[in-house]
């Protein structure tokens, strides 16, 4: 039997090859690793990673969510009351008119309801991985959000519950929003590209 020959350092059995999906090369580099224009992919960043001031701005938004979801939970109470009072077929200038209001209510119920959790949650998982647009995302909805909050301030006539959640979602918004471009943040934003 002839002597076995010592493999060269880092050199990578060929089962283990075909298993990380390449084939071994001759001295023991793998396709891909060490070679020019090789980038190593990106990595969710631990929990001890993230700044205090991004994790705050996280628990914010999961904490934007659940608000804008009683919100709306909350809008469908008014769109029924609304429904009641106007019918299919209205009579009067009032039946009419709740006819009317019921069906944007319903639609601000339903479209800003879901596209408020949608965005809450999007932001939170692109900044809690690191990402910049996570926080770009989150100042954007907060800005539309700013200008529905004056349309519900000024439009929304004896709805005291829409008024006080509508300005509870905007307080919460714009301290996650000082919160996701503070100095450690955007450090946090940086390291993580």
């Amino acid at each position: 039997m002839p002597p076995q020959q010592v493999p060269p350092s880092g050199a990578v059995p060929p089962w283990a090859a075909a298993q990380q999906g390449g084939v071994a090369q001759p001295g023991g580099v793998q396709p891909g690793f060490g070679q020019p224009g090789y980038q190593q992919g990106r990595r969710k960043p631990a929990r001890a990673e993230i700044p205090s001031g991004t994790l705050t701005a996280i628990w914010l938004m999961y904490a934007g969510a659940v608000v804008t979801g009683l919100y709306a939970l909350l809008g469908f109470g008014p769109y029924a009351r609304l429904a009641r009072a106007g019918t299919n077929h209205p009579v009067s200038v009032a039946q009419h008119n709740a006819y009317d209001a019921a069906g944007i209510v319903l639609g601000f119920v339903i479209v800003a309801g879901f596209m408020g959790i949608a965005g809450w949650l999007l932001s939170a998982a692109g900044v809690r991985r690191g990402r910049r647009w996570g926080a770009t995302l989150g100042t954007v909805l907060f800005g539309i959000h700013a200008v529905v909050t004056l349309f519900v301030l000024i439009g929304a006539e004896g709805a005291p519950v829409a008024k006080a959640l509508t300005v509870v979602v905007l307080v919460i918004g714009l301290v996650t929003t000082i919160c996701l471009w503070g100095r450690e943040s955007r450090a946090f934003y940086r390291a993580f590209r």
